[in-house]
């Protein structure tokens, strides 16, 4: 990469082991993917580098290596006390020589937070450091406020004797057992080394410049929050980091096994019925004993439940133990595997990884956690997300039962129906539809009619839709959508009195039932229908939450002042992004009795892969980088022909590239712009 294009070189230091490496990794290429130009060198130990340098990787990531002082990985887990300490003591000094050797210079270091000497590298040379924290943020915090248990009583601690109690003290999270915790040594009274050096890790991020979980803030928004009115930098939540940006590649997402095998069990989930498939995998660290892979091979052949199950060390074995209801391998492509439509359930050993990528996949878990901070994510699934069960140990004869539920789980008694009504115009329709979709593309239980006037019926009838998607149409009971510009009001007047009762016959007409109505927040009336016949409704603001907000307090404008919100909804929906408004998402939860949900953009990111070779974009295709002004200003009220011509001699006169979309006077514009 052409340093002179360089405006940011961010260094990675992971720590290594493939549950700290991934999450950074797939996070370094989710930037990558946002700007061409940030340069990333990923450093990691010559070992690593052989077994993920073959990755695919966009060009502006390198890796860089430092010898291999640390013991290697596959037998870290027989002496990990030894492991961690060459971790803590044995890398910063090869790494502060590729420092010293990059160019163009750092302008960020982002550490794993384990390596605690990388935020005194970065103060030493005045370079900012991030520190990236690998499990969930509900983890940090009990190490952050590790104090709050010698002062309740809980440390030292015997857990025989008192592992049931429950810990609520720890700030951002729920209450939970102290067996769940699994704190290092916390039984022989002492403060062990290992847990002294986590302790000095968490320590040390005090005087880094920035905190980030590879966590969704709103599955810890308690934490999270409580954290960010606990540091003075900066605290982020950066989404999943999983490597869901291959999965419209026909390729794997790492080079692990052979093609045979990747062809193999794809094509035998290809063969399975929807839903049908329990995926196993406990993990790629540390491993359950021989007399517990015996007892879960019998517990998956008794079940009759159809699996596929990842085994590392065993698979031969486990193929004959296992009998020929499931498919048994080394590897696989964990995600693609979970986004399967024949997947109904994963057994896993709550990796913090895995457990992500569970919840992206949208299946249900049955926990095994091993060590760690795997049992609070057990914790999380079970107790506070409840999407899953707990699978305990030593219960073969109750574990065919286990299975078989988790088999019939996604064969609800009765399907859900959504039924979803959009205010009649372009910028309400479209992000109802894209919500739409996207839900659509994470379950095929969900059947969603959506609902249009004729007229708008034929403006949409023809464009793409996932199959469980229909669409129904009212009477043109209002007027043309070419010509409500001129009368809008009388539009207006339309919509509130004339919509409902085609609805509602339309509602009573639906088979299945409906189980939901989401409806544009200006459709008031949608709220009322939705109440008399029991069925719950969703809000769907399309504007601003700051907007909503402003409606919603006009009494503090004017105390005369109404805007049409029944209170008697169940939910409030925001095609919005949590960062970008959270002072006004967060002051509107705390006044409704009802959730409140950021949907994210609800664009049509889903299509983006599609093949599209209109003229425009072979234009695009061949204009210098960021050199395109693209203009657009709307699809309803427009602007006059005079402002039209000052627009067009504008761009004209500044010699600026540009793409204009004009929908009235497209032939005009063109020439009055010149070429």
């Amino acid at each position: 990469m052409n340093s002179i294009n360089v405006t940011c070189h961010i260094v990675a230091m992971p720590s290594p082991g493939r549950g700290h490496i991934n999450p950074m990794m797939n996070l370094c290429k989710s930037i990558a993917s946002k700007c061409d130009n940030i340069l990333i060198t990923f450093v990691v130990t010559e070992e690593w580098l052989g077994l993920i340098g073959s990755d695919p990787k966009p060009d502006t990531i390198r890796f860089q290596t430092i010898p291999n002082v640390l013991p290697s990985e596959r037998i870290r887990a027989a002496n990990l006390m030894e492991f961690a300490e060459a971790i803590w003591t044995k890398m910063e000094a090869p790494f502060e020589c590729v420092l010293d050797q990059l160019n163009p210079p750092p302008t960020l270091i982002m550490a794993d937070t384990f390596l605690f000497w990388a935020v005194t590298v970065g103060n030493r040379r005045n370079i900012p450091v991030a520190s990236f924290w690998p499990m969930p943020a509900s983890m940090f915090s009990v190490y952050h406020h590790f104090h709050l248990f010698e002062e309740n009583g809980h440390f030292p601690v015997d857990l025989l004797e008192k592992g049931d109690e429950r810990v609520d003290y720890i700030p951002g999270v729920s209450s939970i057992c102290l067996t769940d915790l699994d704190l290092p040594k916390a039984n022989e009274g002492t403060h062990s080394y290992f847990l002294k050096q986590i302790l000095n890790c968490i320590s040390m991020v005090r005087k880094a410049n920035f905190l980030l979980f590879p966590s969704i803030y709103e599955l810890e928004n308690d934490v999270v929050d409580t954290l960010k009115a606990e540091f003075p930098f900066p605290v982020y939540t950066i989404g999943p980091a999983i490597p869901y940006l291959e999965l419209g590649n026909n390729i794997p997402t790492s080079s692990h096994g052979d093609d045979n095998n990747e062809v193999n069990y794809l094509k035998w989930l290809d063969r399975q019925p929807r839903s049908s498939v329990l995926y196993v995998s406990l993990g790629s660290f540390l491993s359950v004993s021989s007399a517990q892979m015996d007892e879960f091979a019998a517990g998956l052949k008794n079940s009759g439940v159809r699996f596929l199950w990842v085994v590392r060390n065993e698979t031969c074995r486990m193929k004959e133990a296992c009998g020929d209801h499931g498919f048994v391998v080394p590897w696989c492509d964990q995600l693609r595997v979970l986004c399967h439509s024949s997947v109904g359930g994963f057994w896993s050993h709550c990796g913090w990884n895995s457990t992500r990528e569970g919840i992206f996949g949208g299946v249900p878990f049955l926990t095994f956690p091993l060590v760690g901070d795997q049992k609070m994510n057990s914790k999380l699934i079970v107790e506070d997300w409840k999407i899953g069960w707990r699978v305990k140990k030593n219960l073969s004869k109750k574990f065919s039962s286990a299975m078989n539920s988790i088999s019939s789980l996604e064969r609800p008694t009765a399907p859900c129906h959504l039924v979803a009504l959009p205010y009649p115009g372009r910028g309400h329709i479209n992000p109802m539809f894209n919500v739409c979709k996207f839900i659509a593309s994470k379950s095929n239980d969900i059947i969603i009619t959506f609902v249009l006037t004729e007229e708008w019926l034929g403006f949409f009838d023809s464009d793409p839709k996932p199959d469980t998607m229909r669409f129904c149409s009212i009477p043109n009971v209002l007027p043309p959508a070419m010509t409500r510009a001129a009368n809008l009001f009388g539009f207006f007047e339309a919509v509130w009195t004339k919509m409902d009762a085609p609805f509602q016959r339309l509602l009573d007409q639906l088979d299945p039932p409906p189980t939901l109505i989401m409806a544009d927040t200006l459709l008031f009336w949608a709220v009322s229908a939705g109440n008399q016949r029991n069925i719950p409704v969703a809000s769907f603001w399309t504007i601003s939450a700051p907007i909503f907000s402003m409606f919603h307090h006009f009494h503090l404008f004017k105390e005369n002042g109404h805007f049409p919100v029944d209170p008697l909804a169940h939910f409030l929906l925001f095609p919005a992004i949590y960062e970008l408004e959270k002072e006004a998402v967060d002051a509107l939860k705390a006044e409704f009795p009802f959730p409140i949900y950021n949907l994210g953009p609800a664009i049509p990111y889903l299509e983006l892969g599609d093949n599209n070779e209109l003229n425009y974009l072979k234009w695009l295709d061949r204009q210098p980088r960021s050199s395109v002004l693209y203009v657009s200003l709307g699809s309803f009220l427009s602007v006059s022909s005079a402002q039209m011509d000052e627009i067009a001699a504008g761009l004209k006169d500044s010699g600026v590239r540009f793409l204009w979309v004009v929908r009235d006077e497209t032939s005009r514009m063109k020439e009055a712009c010149g070429h």
